[in-house]
């Protein structure tokens, strides 16, 4: 076989071979009260991580992006809406779109959150989340950071317009009434006010 045709055929087929690093170096994982948290040493060789949790019944279950920040020293995902369990969380590094090999955490122990009182009586579940601390069902999760606070945009039945744009817009459509999803506002990191603000 010809020489060149070899080492060619040897490239295009380690090309074809998944991406690997070495694990991710964890620094903590914790649970909380309906929740949980994990750090991470950052890898050279990762363009962006993926974040997942299991437990509970649940498999391998994609945590949104926007949980998951930088800092100078290192990385920290959290995941809110958990009920009280065991979880193991696993960070995965990404590099040009492919997934590398993960780390797992030790398992971590959720909490429950206390919601005797007047609000959860009867059976009740007031706002957006259940009385186990995950998010209702056709829950609508808003992301509110610096950047984004006044260009999010939502199709909120029964607004005056549509798409509303910007968090104000978007509080505006829903205090309507006639949108009856819950409503999950998270906001991420420090906000100044935003460019329309109803009464200030």
């Amino acid at each position: 076989m010809n020489r060149n045709l070899l080492f060619n055929l040897v490239i295009a087929l380690l090309a074809l071979l998944p991406f690997s690093v070495d694990a991710i170096n964890l620094v903590n994982a914790t649970g909380w009260r309906e929740c949980a948290s994990i750090s991470w040493e950052h890898d050279a060789n990762a363009d962006s991580y993926n974040v997942y949790y299991s437990g509970n019944g649940q498999e391998n279950v994609q945590i949104d992006p926007q949980l998951i920040r930088q800092y100078p020293n290192y990385f920290r995902a959290d995941i809110p809406g958990l009920p009280a369990g065991s979880y193991v969380l696993k960070v995965v590094p990404v590099s040009n779109q492919t997934e590398g090999e993960g780390s797992v955490s030790p398992s971590v122990e959720v909490s429950a959150f206390d919601r005797t009182g007047f609000a959860f009586s009867n059976g009740r579940m007031p706002g957006a989340y259940q009385s186990n601390g995950m998010p209702k069902e056709n829950a609508v999760v808003l992301y509110i950071t610096e950047n984004t606070k006044n260009k999010v945009s939502l199709e909120v039945t029964g607004a005056n317009e549509n798409p509303c744009v910007g968090l104000q817009e978007i509080l505006e459509g829903f205090k309507k009434g006639k949108d009856t999803r819950p409503l999950i506002i998270r906001f991420v990191g420090q906000i100044t006010d935003l460019d329309y603000m109803l009464n200030g």
